[in-house]
């Protein structure tokens, strides 16, 4: 199935996502981006960034989940 202009629709659904997903990050802090980035691209435990950002591993779970609950607006 194509929309109008041709594009797959699943290729459009895709694109929406990965536009909102980028607004949702924009919005974000710096700290948060960072937080997430460390726990779900380098793949780091919440520990691991704690010890490395210097912060208390219940800051670095607080900060993840409060950015993670922003994202969702985005998506």
């Amino acid at each position: 199935m194509s929309a109008p202009h041709g594009k797959p629709v699943a290729a459009d659904a895709v694109q929406n996502a990965a536009g909102a997903l980028a607004a949702g990050l924009d919005a974000l802090d710096p700290t948060s981006r960072l937080i997430l980035a460390m726990l779900h691209v380098d793949g780091l435990t919440e520990s691991e960034v704690a010890a490395a950002l210097d912060l208390e591993p219940a800051r670095v779970e607080d900060v993840a989940q409060r950015a993670r609950a922003r994202l969702l607006v985005f998506v």
